[in-house]
């Protein structure tokens, strides 16, 4: 006889983790997708400035529809992910503010560790809150 709650918790556990992998290889093409797209406009002689927000946009564009896609299979609320990217890239700043002082060992610990909480900090706001799923919202296709 198969226990139930074991059944289920082994479901979830596959679930969990299939998202955590398929989260990074979108995370993956964003970096790519954003840097290609920062270095196509820079090298079109387009303002620095101007080059990192367009490919960032580009990348915050192409991981929501990913994301919503293949990782959480759920559609999602553009504005809360805006507002999970917003909280998730405070806390990496947060992190690199409180970890300066060891950048005189490395300066790579800081930026790590706010790489590390922004990445954990913005699946787990999209997993609970973005791409939630909720009556009324349809799964993705």
């Amino acid at each position: 006889m198969c226990d139930s709650h074991w059944l289920r918790g082994r479901l979830v556990k596959h679930m969990f983790s299939r998202q955590i992998v398929t989260y990074g290889i979108v995370g993956i093409s964003n970096t790519l997708i954003t840097v290609a797209c920062i270095a196509v406009l820079t090298l079109m002689h387009v303002n620095l400035f101007v080059a990192n927000a367009i490919g960032y946009a580009v990348g915050l564009a192409n991981s929501f529809l990913l994301n919503q896609r293949f990782t959480f299979k759920v559609k999602g609320a553009p504005w809360a992910f805006l507002a999970s990217f917003g909280i998730s890239y405070l806390l990496n700043l947060a992190a690199l503010v409180a970890l300066e002082p060891l950048a005189s060992i490395s300066k790579l610990i800081p930026q790590a560790a706010g790489v590390a909480l922004y990445t954990v900090t913005f699946f787990v706001l999209m997993k609970v809150w973005v791409y939630r799923p909720q009556a009324g919202r349809e799964e993705s296709a």
